[in-house]
């Protein structure tokens, strides 16, 4: 009697829905590149108060290297697919170079004809993060929220922003402070690295407004035939990429590997907002069942719907878990 119980619980649709955790079989991988500006992962922020100005900002464009950290912040009007292909290219590439690759979501902006063609015709391969699983575009969101890397970035670009334009944000005037949010940022040492984003990509550290007339001479280094000031400044990033490598190394993180099956039914983690109905702690934590019809990698598979048969693409396999029956 007291096995025929457990298995009932067990095998509850509703209790199923509403308890457990998410899925720890998974490799956790989070892409670094292996020099500046390989790999850039490319988010944005918002929709912010619209900015009192010529223009009327209401978005953050974050783009953020993958290697060294260092994070470019374009304030934009809209998030339409025009714009970001417009901004990336004048005020990214064209000052950094073409990425190999960028890392991005499957929002409307990114998955666009006009931006895909964009990519296609600098050379940039499009890899796009499996729906819902910002994890995988781990670095821009400290800065917002949003991806490990971006969305690690966009946590910590919201800190800042709250920090430093909390006036500016209620007099709609953040625009203002987002380079002096962008130059603090570059220049602080970062916790994976161990290095400034800014000293990496340059080389060296910036002279500010607090730099005295004695603290000055640390640059007196610098001061050397550019010939000789190449060959230094390269041992120098040598040295930093190095240790950058090693670090890396250390701080990726790998769990155990894709035991999923295809023809497995398995439940969804609901990342569903409130609706007017019902909000969203009354919903179920997990929808389904779905039954997963292919396995894309180690880390992604498909499923299909029993019910509906509609194919939700990309799924990485921490939202999934298996359902009982």
């Amino acid at each position: 009697m007291e096995e025929d119980v457990k298995k009932y619980c067990q095998q509850c649709s509703q209790c199923q829905a509403t308890k457990g955790s998410k899925s720890k079989q998974y490799e956790f991988r989070t892409t670094h590149g292996s020099y500046p500006f390989q790999r850039v992962a490319i988010d944005f922020w918002g929709p912010l108060p619209t900015a009192q100005g010529v223009k009327a900002y209401k978005y953050i464009l974050v783009v953020l290297d993958t290697y060294t950290k260092f994070v470019e912040l374009f304030p934009v009007v809209s998030n339409s697919s025009e714009e970001v292909a417009e901004v990336f290219y004048n005020k990214f590439i064209l000052k950094h170079g073409v990425p190999e690759e960028v890392l991005q979501d499957n929002g409307p902006p990114f998955s666009s004809l006009y931006h895909s063609q964009l990519t296609t015709l600098i050379g940039s391969e499009n890899m796009f993060t499996p729906a819902y699983h910002p994890q995988s575009n781990g670095m821009v969101c400290r800065v917002c929220t949003k991806y490990l890397m971006v969305e690690r970035f966009m946590a910590t670009l919201r800190r800042m922003i709250i920090t430093y334009t909390e006036q500016d944000i209620i007099s709609h005037e953040w625009h203002r402070s987002i380079r002096l949010i962008q130059f603090v940022y570059n220049n602080t040492t970062h916790s994976t690295t161990h290095f400034t984003p800014f000293y990496l990509v340059h080389g060296r550290h910036p002279r500010t407004p607090l730099v005295t007339a004695n603290e000055g001479e640390i640059y007196d280094h610098y001061k050397s035939p550019p010939q000789e000031f190449a060959i230094e400044l390269q041992k120098k990033l040598n040295c930093a990429f190095d240790a950058v490598d090693q670090f890396l190394v250390n701080n990726n993180q790998v769990e155990k590997a894709n035991t999923f099956k295809t023809g497995q039914k398995v439940l969804l983690f609901n990342q569903a907002l409130s609706t007017k109905k019902k909000p969203k702690k009354l919903m179920f934590d997990w929808i389904g069942p779905f039954i997963i019809t292919k396995i894309n990698s180690k880390t992604t598979v498909n499923l299909k719907n029993e019910i509906s048969s509609k194919l939700v693409i990309n799924v990485h396999i921490s939202r999934i878990k298996i359902f009982k029956e």
